[in-house]
């Protein structure tokens, strides 16, 4: 299995548990109190609250910073080997016949 890099995109922390950056299906690396956790979002009928902080979670807003942890797609991609066109069979010169 290959390594992956990745990078970490910073969610701007606001006032309130709402955030448009936010995504139930993508994961997170967020810091409460000098420590570190990485997780996922749930949507509550409050907002989004943290799952891997303590027994029931951190709503957003009490959590100092947010990144969303991206996988780094760019070591992964490779060319297409060139291929040179077939020739068509229908374009080669007839031969002659004696």
């Amino acid at each position: 299995m290959e390594n992956r890099k990745t990078k970490l995109k910073p969610i701007k922390v606001g006032g309130t548990s709402e955030s448009n950056d936010i995504s139930p299906r993508k994961r997170y690396r967020v810091k409460v109190d000098d420590a570190w956790y990485e997780g996922i979002f749930l949507k509550k009928w409050f907002g989004w609250n943290f799952d891997n902080y303590g027994s029931s979670g951190i709503q957003l807003n009490l959590i100092d910073e947010v990144y969303e942890i991206v996988q780094d797609k760019g070591d992964f991609k490779k060319k297409a080997p060139k291929v040179e066109p077939k020739a068509d069979e229908d374009a080669l010169p007839e031969k002659e016949t004696m």
